[in-house]
């Protein structure tokens, strides 16, 4: 577990969640793909103290204890930073940056992944903002628009409700956004934080698509 602040925890089953051992820097966010740890957007003493925000350290293979500055990947070439980490399938994770989508492709070569550019559509407003449901991602654009990445293409499916969220986010707090899937029901839930409000308090629906059934917000 990460949260751009303390250094990254884990939880054994019992008691409390305890430090990662190996040493790994803090994170902005965490997931797991083809067998490692991958953290993104790291910070803390470990990265000399300063924050490097286009890059991702990755575990040793079946070893969430094995940590190497060897095994940092810096992704800066489109000049954003890293918002959220997210398995996509056991081999293959996005990085979803400020104003960019990445894919991590699994390979037996030297290095774990290999890195391509997929998308420049605006990143998510937060890590938790990025719902995964039925093999694609869904999430609330730093635009405020509504985006689905199926791992090839990032689009835009918000439509009109765009709009509401433009005009309802407080963009100071968008950090608070959050989202889950309601398999049994196929819909996605969002929650921001409007106005001053202090707590998330406002919410959308997104109905997936059904054969030729086009999804819908509500």
């Amino acid at each position: 577990a990460v949260n751009d602040d303390d250094l990254t925890q884990v939880y054994n089953g019992t008691g409390n969640f305890a430090d990662l051992g190996g040493s790994p820097p803090v994170a902005k966010d965490v997931t797991v793909a083809f067998e490692r740890v991958i953290l993104g957007n790291v910070s803390g003493a470990i990265v000399g103290g300063f924050r490097r925000g286009s890059s991702l350290w990755i575990s040793g293979f079946q070893d969430p204890t094995s940590w190497s500055s060897a095994r940092e990947v810096s992704l800066p070439d489109t000049k954003d930073s890293i918002v959220a980490v997210r398995s996509l399938n056991p081999q293959v994770f996005v990085v979803y940056k400020d104003w960019s989508q990445w894919v991590g492709i699994g390979t037996g070569g030297l290095f774990p992944f290999v890195f391509e550019l997929r998308g420049n559509q605006a990143g998510p407003v937060s890590p938790a903002s990025v719902v995964a449901a039925e093999n694609s991602h869904y999430y609330i654009g730093q635009d405020g628009n509504v985006y689905k990445f199926d791992g090839d293409q990032c689009l835009a499916i918000g439509g009109t409700i765009k709009r509401l969220i433009q005009s309802d986010m407080y963009w100071v707090n968008r950090g608070r956004t959050h989202g889950f899937f309601d398999a049994l029901n196929r819909e996605i839930w969002w929650f921001w934080e409007s106005g001053l409000s202090g707590n998330p308090t406002v919410g959308i629906t997104y109905r997936l698509p059904y054969d030729d059934v086009p999804g819908a917000f509500y």
